[in-house]
């Protein structure tokens, strides 16, 4: 630690900012890929605190989520000093939520335990690991929110500040956050305890922002519209098909109506690919692999159909 150092408290982001960024990534996730990503980037962030170097560095094995106490490991390969840490996700719900959110989106896109985290998702570079500067253009892209003058006060660095101060406003005791980020002094960490962020904070300081899932504009329900409870999950499984291809039924990972499932049976049935019917339910219900990706340009099809119909539906009302 450079003698006399301190942190700038302008550039601490306060709760309501994060909370801000995090309704506003919300509204847009459900149809942008790289709304989800850049929501993974900024929780990393500024939820766990990581370095923008141990944040591109970081692979899938690396985040332990299906155990009792989930947790991200830091490598020696990627941390500060070759000093190897972990981040207590499970004292951390709304950050476990998000994340496993894009390792779900990664495990979706084919992407194995020792492949990147976040990564390129432009089609000439996909799966490329993300450099420090176009991690630092994402986090500044969720910022954008804030407006013009606040996102240029700002640097991905900032968040790891931020996640300090807020951690120690929230009650964890000083060697518990010290560990956590990874400061070789805990003298370092006590310099964070000093700023004030807001009066009441709670233990999961950034739990606002577990509530803030993806969510669409309220349709008003008509004999049209199916009811919630007619509403059923698609799961796609860990599949290997083209970036393409896999953008193209990224939808299909939202609710569908059950009823659709039906109708496309019966088209099935009534088509040269009645043969494939088993196989396109197993696919739907998550009991096997998508490997074609003409059965899945079928399935994406007649959804895609059935959203126009449901389009058109709604604007003859």
């Amino acid at each position: 630690m450079t003698p006399g150092w301190r942190v700038d408290e302008s550039k601490i982001l306060s709760r309501g900012e994060v909370e801000l960024v995090m309704q506003n990534l919300a509204r847009k996730a459900r149809r942008s890929v790289n709304t989800r990503q850049n929501r993974a980037v900024f929780v990393l962030a500024t939820c766990c605190g990581l370095r923008v170097s141990e944040l591109c560095g970081l692979k899938l094995r690396d985040l332990r989520l299906d155990i009792q106490r989930p947790v991200i490991q830091i490598p020696a390969a990627i941390a500060k000093g070759k000093k190897k840490r972990e981040i207590p996700l499970w004292k951390l719900a709304t950050a476990l939520l998000h994340l496993q959110d894009w390792k779900n989106d990664r495990k979706a896109q084919g992407a194995k335990p020792t492949d990147r985290f976040v990564c390129s998702q432009a089609k000439n570079a996909f799966g490329k690991p993300l450099d420090r500067r176009n991690a630092r253009a994402r986090f500044l892209a969720t910022c954008d929110v804030l407006g013009q003058e606040r996102r240029d006060m700002l640097t991905i660095h900032d968040g790891r500040h931020t996640c300090a101060s807020h951690l120690l406003a929230a009650g964890w005791p000083l060697p518990a956050v010290r560990d956590m980020l990874g400061h070789a002094n805990i003298s370092t960490t006590s310099i964070y305890s000093h700023i004030v962020v807001d009066d009441e904070v709670p233990p999961d300081p950034f739990a606002f922002a577990g509530n803030n899932q993806e969510v669409e504009e309220p349709v008003e329900e008509t004999e049209q519209t199916p009811h919630q409870d007619d509403l059923l999950l698609i799961r796609l499984p860990n599949q290997r098909l083209s970036p393409g291809t896999v953008q193209r039924i990224e939808r299909l990972r939202d609710i569908a109506d059950s009823g659709w499932l039906v109708r496309l049976m019966r088209a099935v049935r009534k088509s040269s690919e009645r043969s494939q019917e088993p196989v396109i339910l197993s696919i739907i219900e998550g009991k096997r692999k998508c490997r074609s990706e003409k059965l899945c340009d079928i399935i994406f099809e007649w959804y895609r159909k059935e959203q126009e119909l449901v389009a058109t539906h709604r604007s003859d009302r």
